[in-house]
C-alpha cells in the first residue's frame, strides 16, 4: 500500500508532527543528508528510510530523543543472521535459491540490459533486481521507474505517486510554480515530468496557476456572478463588457460597473471612501509582517525561516530591504539597503520608510493607486465624521457627570448627617 504522510509514523512521529530542524539535525549526525536538504519532504523520506536501517534499539533510542532530546546513539545497522546450512533443508533451501536467482536473470536478461544501458547513458536509473527487491518490499506500491527526472541525483530510494502528489501540492500551497524539485534531490521538475507523473487533480491545479500567471497585465477576470471567464481589454476606456456573458466590469476599479457615475465620481463615493478606509487599515495590519516582491509586485508574507526570500515568479530577494540575492551573493553584505540589519554599516528604518511600505500595501489591497481626490474626500469626511461626534460626546459626558453627582447624592441621603468628630486634647491642656 502506499506510503501515507499523514497518519504513518517514523520514530513515533507523523508528517505534521516532525519539526524540520530536529529531522536535519539527526540526519547531520549520522551522515544521511539529502542533497535537498532544505525540503522538508525530502528530510521525512529519508529520516523513514533510515529508520529502517536500525534495529529496534537504537530506533528507540533515537525515538526518544525526538521526545526528550539529549545525546544521539550510535548506528547499528540492521545485519541479517547468517544461516547454517545443516543437513539435506539447508541444501536444498540454497539450491531452491539459487534456482530462483537464476531463473530471475533469464527472465530478466533483456530488461536488465536495457536498464543498465540507460544507467549507463544517464547514471540515475536502478537494477533491475533492485527494482525487484523494492517491490515484494512493499507489495502493491505505485512505484515509477523509479525517478520523476532524468537529472535526479539521489540514490536507489523509492517514489510512489502520493509522494510526488504531496509534494508538488506542498510546492503549489506555498505559490511555487517556477523550480518544483523532486522530493528527495534538487533536480528540477519541467512541466513535461509534471504532467506524466502526477496526479490528474494536481496537474489541473498546477495547469490552472500557471496559466493563469502567463496572462498579461491587459486580461481583465470578468466579474459576472455566473461567468469566471475573462477576456484582454486595451484603450483607455474603463467599460469592458465580457464577450461572453454581456456583464459589465469597471476596468479601473476592478468592480462591477457604476451605472449613473464616472469613474472620478464614484472615487469620492461614500461606499468608496469606507472601502479605502478598510484597505488602510488592512495594509497596516499586513505591514507587520509582509512585504512586496520587488518584481511581481504580489504580498509576500513570511512564516518562518531566514531572509532570503524566493517569490514563485522566480525572483530571489532580502525580505527586509529588498535587494536582489544574486547582488548579495557577488557583493556581500554591502549590497543590502542601508537601512537593512544585514548591511554591515546599517541605519535604523525612518518613519518615511515605514509609512511608504504601508502605502504600497494599501495601493495593493485597493487595486491601484489612491488619487489625490479620494485623499481629499477621506480627508473631509473623517472632518465631518468628528464635527458630528464632538455634540454627541459632550452629550454623554454630561450624562455621565448628571448621574455621577446623583449616586454621591444618594449615597450621603442613605449615610445621614455626618458625625461630629470628638476633638481630643490631652488631660494638662483641658480647661
Amino acid at each position: 500500500m502506499a506510503f501515507d504522510y499523514q497518519s504513518s509514523k517514523v520514530f513515533g512521529l507523523n508528517f505534521k508532527e516532525h519539526d524540520a530542524r530536529k529531522m536535519r539535525h539527526v540526519l547531520k549526525h549520522y551522515g544521511k543528508l539529502p542533497e535537498n536538504q532544505g525540503d522538508r519532504l525530502a528530510l521525512f523520506l529519508r529520516l523513514q528510510t533510515f529508520e529502517t536501517s536500525l534495529d529496534e534499539e537504537v530506533s528507540g533510542k533515537v525515538k526518544e530523543w525526538f521526545e526528550n532530546g539529549g545525546d544521539l546513539p550510535s548506528t547499528h545497522p540492521v545485519t541479517a543472521p547468517a544461516e547454517e546450512s545443516s543437513g539435506e533443508g539447508g541444501e536444498d533451501e540454497a539450491n531452491e535459491d539459487k534456482e530462483e536467482d537464476s531463473d530471475e536473470e533469464e527472465g530478466s536478461d533483456d530488461d536488465s540490459s536495457s536498464d543498465s544501458g540507460a544507467s549507463a547513458n544517464s547514471g540515475h536509473e536502478l537494477q533491475w533486481e533492485d527494482r525487484e527487491r523494492a517491490l515484494r518490499r512493499h507489495p502493491g506500491m505505485d512505484i515509477f521507474d523509479l525517478f520523476p527526472q532524468r537529472d535526479c541525483r539521489h540514490p536507489d530510494t523509492l517514489l510512489c505517486r502520493e509522494c510526488l502528489d504531496l509534494s508538488i501540492t506542498t510546492d503549489i500551497e506555498y505559490g511555487l510554480l517556477i523550480g518544483i524539485k523532486c522530493p528527495l534531490c534538487s533536480a528540477v521538475l519541467t512541466d513535461h515530468d509534471i504532467l506524466c507523473k502526477a496526479s490528474l487533480g494536481v496537474v489541473n491545479r498546477y495547469s490552472y496557476l500557471r496559466e493563469k500567471a502567463s496572462r498579461p497585465d491587459t486580461f481583465v477576470m470578468c466579474l459576472g456572478p455566473k461567468c469566471g471567464g475573462g477576456q484582454i481589454h486595451e484603450g483607455p476606456e474603463p467599460l469592458m463588457v465580457c464577450d461572453h456573458c454581456k456583464f459589465k466590469t469597471c476596468v479601473k476599479h476592478k468592480l462591477p460597473w457604476h451605472q449613473g457615475q464616472s469613474c472620478d465620481e464614484f472615487d469620492v463615493d461614500d461606499s468608496q471612501i469606507e472601502r479605502l478606509e478598510q484597505d488602510e487599515a488592512t495594509a497596516k495590519l499586513l505591514a507587520k509582517d509582509s512585504r512586496i516582491c520587488p518584481k511581481c509586485k504580489e504580498c509576500v508574507v513570511r512564516s518562518d525561516g531566514c531572509d532570503h526570500m524566493e517569490c514563485r515568479c522566480g525572483n530571489s530577494w532580502c525580505y527586509l530591504c529588498g535587494a536582489d540575492w544574486e547582488n548579495i551573493l557577488r557583493l556581500g553584505g554591502a549590497a543590502h539597503g542601508r537601512n537593512c540589519p544585514n548591511n554591515p554599516d546599517s541605519l535604523s528604518r525612518t518613519r518615511s520608510q515605514n509609512l511608504a511600505n504601508e502605502t504600497a500595501l494599501t495601493n495593493l489591497v485597493h487595486g491601484g493607486p489612491v488619487n489625490e481626490a479620494q485623499t481629499r474626500a477621506k480627508y473631509a469626511k473623517q472632518a465631518a465624521r468628528r464635527e458630528a461626534m464632538r455634540p454627541l460626546a459632550l452629550a454623554a459626558a454630561e450624562q455621565r457627570m448628571k448621574e455621577q453627582a446623583l449616586a454621591k447624592s444618594d449615597s450621603d441621603t442613605k449615610s445621614g448627617p455626618p458625625k461630629k468628630r470628638t476633638k481630643l486634647v490631652s488631660a494638662w491642656e483641658e480647661k
